[in-house]
């Protein structure tokens, strides 16, 4: 008898499926008359980039959040196979107050499969919690916290924001949802 585990799959939502980054520039942008680029946003945290306000940085984020943001190419495809094939969580920091556009989003860019969906979770604690054996992701903080407290694969998409991430032989770094189909084919 051949038995395959089920996979046990969370996804990050900004940055993972969707673009985000470029968005909340343009809004910085055009607020305070500046030309910065994602090349600039060395760091996940903009403020540690670039001179700009906390108060600005909500503002554009919750702005772009709400702007419908566009889907990174093959994200939807590659999680609608393997949520054939196992179960798919969303992990996300997005707040409480934004599960209903988050929801919107999902089935915008065309997340077709069943999924369980965590805002504002401590991501390492849910990963536990359910099993999680592996973990998309852009953040080289939550990364390396999944890394230490977990026992997960994180799949680093990379960002220019995340190349300063710690090397661990449970990150592995993707540049594509090419490359994250590539990985989960010897799996399904």
């Amino acid at each position: 008898m051949n038995y395959t585990k089920k996979l046990s799959i969370g996804v990050d939502i900004d940055e993972s499926i969707c673009h985000l980054a470029q968005d909340i520039l343009d809004i910085l942008n055009n607020k305070n008359n500046t030309n910065h680029t994602l090349s600039d946003i060395t760091r996940y945290e903009f403020g540690k980039c670039i001179s700009v306000s906390d108060s600005d940085i909500n503002y554009a984020v919750k702005k772009a959040i709400y702007s419908n943001p566009k889907p990174i190419k093959h994200a939807s495809d590659v999680i609608n196979l393997l949520g054939s094939y196992g179960d798919i969580f969303f992990l996300t920091k997005r707040k409480h107050d934004e599960r209903d556009v988050t929801i919107k989003l999902l089935k915008d860019i065309g997340i077709k499969t069943q999924y369980a969906l965590f805002t504002e979770c401590d991501k390492p604690a849910v990963i536990n919690r359910l099993s999680i054996d592996y973990m998309i992701e852009d953040r080289a903080k939550h990364a390396e916290d999944i890394a230490f407290g977990t026992n997960c694969t994180t799949l680093l998409l990379d960002r220019p924001w995340n190349r300063h991430a710690a090397i661990h032989s449970r990150i592995l770094r993707v540049f594509d949802w090419k490359d994250i189909m590539i990985y989960f084919l010897g799996k399904i």
